[in-house]
Order: structure tokens, then sequence, then C-alpha cells
């Protein structure tokens, strides 16, 4: 478990009111693994883009946490690029690594205590094609009342894996073509030739997204 899992996360300060809950969990879970935590926070009122950045370190400066501040050009489209490009500054710092998992948690979805365990589980049994592995959070989106392992054709990024190998081959994207697909819907499109999506039914999170 220890030096298989490549975590990240991408925040910022309008997702204070869970933070507390959320990096407790993610150190409970991360069992060691590295945490990469990316503020792109920006300020309205052009005083600090910096502000939340000091106060996630000044707070959850945890051994194996570490932490960056994107600014991402204020324009069109700006909550699309900004994911975007939050995604690829980590994707980037992963392909620098030798990690076999890029597990990417959305910072107001809670993960189960033995999120790594069920993962490490779950892995063992797909198969070799397999690119993505998904848990279940989104009550819009998931279907919960399936359970096991479920072929899919589109997972979402807010408590996932990609595998190396998928990373590897593709980065991030969007497209104006379609602006309300954003880039966990892209990349499954994009792999979809190469390597199958899978969620595991059985792994359910907590999602504070309307706290």
């Amino acid at each position: 478990m220890k030096d298989n899992y490549f975590i990240v996360i991408y925040t910022y300060g309008g997702k204070s009111y869970c933070e507390n809950m959320f990096f407790r969990r993610v150190k409970e879970i991360s069992k060691g693994n590295p945490v990469h935590i990316l503020d792109n926070s920006f300020d309205l009122d052009n005083s600090n883009d910096l502000h939340y950045y000091k106060k996630l370190i000044s707070r959850y400066s945890f051994d194996n946490f570490t932490f960056y501040h994107l600014d991402i050009a204020k324009g069109k489209y700006q909550f699309l690029r900004t994911v975007v490009e939050s995604a690829n500054f980590l994707r980037d710092i992963f392909l620098k690594t030798d990690y076999p998992n890029f597990l990417t948690i959305e910072s107001d979805v809670i993960p189960p205590i033995d999120l790594l365990d069920k993962f490490d589980d779950t892995l063992s049994k797909l198969p070799e094609d397999a690119g993505i592995l998904g848990a279940l959070y989104y009550k819009n989106f998931h279907d919960f009342s399936k359970h096991g392992l479920q072929k899919v054709g589109h997972a979402l990024s807010g408590c996932t894996i990609y595998k190396r190998k998928l990373i590897e081959k593709y980065p991030f994207r969007w497209s104006i073509e379609d602006t309300g697909a954003f880039p966990d819907a892209w990349i499954c499109t994009d792999c979809a030739n190469d390597f199958s999506i899978w969620n595991n039914n059985d792994i359910i999170c907590e999602h504070l997204n309307y706290m």
C-alpha cells in the first residue's frame, strides 16, 4: 500500500467550510503515501490570492503533504480552465515519479477510512486493460443501486485512480466545442479505445458540496 498511490487534490477558498474534516480524513487514509495539494484560489477583490494557500500550510502541514499555489489567468471559461490547468500541473509532478497510481480526491469528497485497502483489493481484480477506477459519491450521477465492480463509460474524478499507463498517454483537457464537458469526461472519451473504465460501487464517499 505504501508507495502505491500518488494522491492529488486541487482546492480553493470556497471549500473552506469542509476543509478541516477533509484534510484530516486525507491524512488518515493516506498511510504515508504522498499527498500533493494545489490551491488555485483567486481573490475577486485583488487583495491576496495566496491567503488560502498560506492558511492551508499553517493548519495542515503533515509530513507527507506538499502544497502548491497556481495562478490561473482570469477570463472566459475561468472555472473550466482552472480545473484543467490544476489537474495537469499535478499530472506533470506525478510523471516525474515512479508511482503506479494517480489518485484524485476532490476537496468536498470524504473517503471511507479504509479507502486504500479497498482500492488495493479492487485493483487486484481488474482486467489488464483497466485504466481508471472510481468510487461513488455523486448522487445526481452515480447509480447507488448497483454493487461491486461496474464497467462504465465515464468515471468522475472525485475519488478516482488513473493508472500510470493511462496518465502517461493522456493529459487532461477541455474543448471549446463542448464547454459543459470537464476533463474527467474528456479523458474517458480519449482513452476509450485503449483502456476500460470501472467503478467500485461498494466504495462510497460522503459528498459535502451542498453544505
